[in-house]
């Protein structure tokens, strides 16, 4: 994770307690109160943007000088019978000197599961499900925000969707590069109860907000959507003489209900056109301007410069059902990409200092946007569609009667540290590698393919003599680590340790056509067969 800490907060300060939503005369964006303690006062009150909610809980401490570990213990939670669970309000006391204390009130689901009570803050599940990033959360009290920002249209059978972000939608560009925000987002926008669930919240705001001098004040509660069955990890502390369960912390969720169609675009008037030679040999990902940022939680971001990632703790959340939502560009449907570029020339990262707040022309701090959703869906086999070439020359193999087809397998990626590598460089879904196993005159051979269809750099296909096969798949998961480490590069020194020096090879792609780097042309497929079909025989 990328190191950060929030202005005007001290070191090592413990967050108590989530109170009410707070919205100042002439503010368009709620804050939200809460309750804090440090070395110097045990009873601090402040509000804080919603916009840094993504990465702040209950008992964990904000600005740790090392790492801290937070309230609770963690476990695991099947959810049933929501629709039992009960919506309660309870007062916390809390001292703010030796003659005055402060009541704070909160809005609970209770239900009993097995021996216990359970205890959920409603502001920390729906924090948890919704506000992964600053725009959810900093839009989820507003009315209206997702229809007038994203125009859904439907098929008429129903069985694809495209999603227009409009123009002015204050979604950040950039954001668009990860597979994992496209897919979180557009569940919320297309899934019916979900998107009732995450609206609910404005609803409540409007019905039961009440004025103050200063503005407005409003008790956070909402609606869940449907989460019967589903697995959530928690953080709690658990009351054994009362048999008491509150949560403090929703750390991920296993079997999330994704009821949408299959066939997702998500379109925006400024992605490029694939092949334009304004975005060749360039990154998604905006620049690093620094390892270590200051966040300001009341300055304004500024709508000049890049919304740098801020890698953050990540709530896991993986979907029974999995999908994928493709980018579309307005000339070609099939394989937009994006750089950082696109709507945004002339823009720069310009200190370290930096803002998730709501985007001004002309001041405040740089941009910034948070990172915190792992998608640990397994949805792998949904990315074979971008080895046709290599499955082509797959099925010339299988012709041969000396091939005996063993299996085949995709996954993606894996990350390591910062690097990007393991995505792909167009529109930020994984890069995969293919694995396909076969019995080649009685060698068993397993060729390793990756998707180069970014035409970041060329990659060989990797062929590789198994002379173990219960270690295969642990060393593969090793040799694709380093691999992308080494900047897409086989490891030359791993693969000779783990097989020998002649007990694997490399075998160049044919050649692309020229300004179509990354594809293959089909008549080039025989060829390529031959050549690693004969590179078998070398193997030993």
């Amino acid at each position: 994770m990328r190191d950060y800490l929030f202005k005007n907060f001290s070191l090592d300060t413990i967050l108590n307690y989530f109170g009410e939503f707070v919205k100042e005369i002439g503010s368009v964006y709620w804050r939200i109160n809460i309750f804090l303690s440090d070395s110097k006062n045990p009873n601090k009150n402040k509000t804080v943007s919603l916009a840094s909610t993504p990465v702040l809980s209950q008992g964990k401490t904000v600005n740790p000088r090392r790492n801290s570990t937070s309230r609770g213990k963690i476990s695991s939670l099947r959810l049933k019978n929501i629709a039992n669970w009960e919506s309660k309000s309870f007062k916390q006391r809390i001292a703010k000197n030796s003659s005055s204390e402060k009541i704070i009130l909160q809005n609970y689901f209770v239900f009993t599961d097995g021996e216990y009570t359970y205890f959920i803050p409603q502001f920390e599940l729906a924090r948890a499900l919704f506000f992964r990033d600053s725009y959810l959360a900093r839009s989820a009290p507003v009315f209206r925000v997702l229809e007038d920002d994203f125009q859904i249209d439907c098929s008429n059978d129903g069985g694809s969707v495209r999603i227009n972000v409009l123009k002015n939608s204050n979604y950040p560009l950039n954001s668009f590069n990860d597979l994992s925000k496209r897919n979180h987002l557009c569940w919320i926008l297309l899934d019916s109860q979900v998107r009732a669930s995450y609206e609910s919240i404005a609803k409540y705001q409007l019905q039961e907000s009440s004025y103050t001098e200063d503005g407005k004040k409003w008790i956070f509660h909402f609606d869940p959507p449907d989460l019967d069955d589903v697995t959530i990890k928690i953080r709690a502390t658990y009351d054994e003489s009362r048999k008491y369960c509150f949560v403090h912390q929703i750390l991920g969720f296993e079997g999330l209900q994704a009821n949408i169609p299959e066939n997702i675009e998500m379109f925006h008037p400024e992605f490029s056109i694939p092949g334009s030679k304004a975005n060749e040999g360039k990154s998604p990902v905006a620049p690093d301007a620094s390892e270590s940022f200051c966040v300001d939680d009341i300055d304004v971001a500024n709508a000049d410069t890049i919304r740098t990632e801020i890698d953050a703790e990540k709530v896991e959340c993986e979907f029974k059902t999995p999908f994928v939502v493709k980018r579309v560009s307005e000339k070609e449907k099939s394989n937009a990409t994006l750089s950082v570029t696109d709507g945004e020339e002339g823009k720069k990262v310009i200190s370290q200092d930096v803002s998730m707040n709501e985007s001004v022309a002309g001041q405040g701090k740089s941009a910034a946007e948070w990172n915190t959703i792992n998608d640990t869906t397994d949805n792998d086999h949904l990315f074979e569609r971008k080895f046709t070439c290599f499955s082509n020359m797959v099925d010339r193999l299988k012709a041969n009667r000396w091939c005996e087809f063993i299996s085949l397998d995709t996954k993606s990626l894996p990350r390591r540290g910062r690097s990007k590598k393991h995505l792909l460089s167009t529109d930020g879904s994984p890069r995969c590698v293919a694995i396909v196993q076969f019995k080649i005159r009685d060698k068993h051979i397993a060729f390793l393919e990756v998707d180069t269809s970014d035409a970041v750099k060329p990659i060989s296909t990797l062929v590789i003599f198994v002379r173990d096969a219960g270690k295969l798949k642990y060393q593969i998961g090793k040799v694709m680590a380093e691999f992308v480490s080494d900047s897409l590069t086989w490891p030359t020194k791993l693969l000779s340790d783990y097989y020998g020096k002649r007990g694997y090879v490399r075998i160049p792609h044919p050649e692309s056509k020229s300004g179509n780097k990354g594809v293959l042309l089909p008549n080039s497929v025989h060829g390529w067969a031959n050549r690693c079909y004969l590179a078998v025989s070398k193997l030993r």
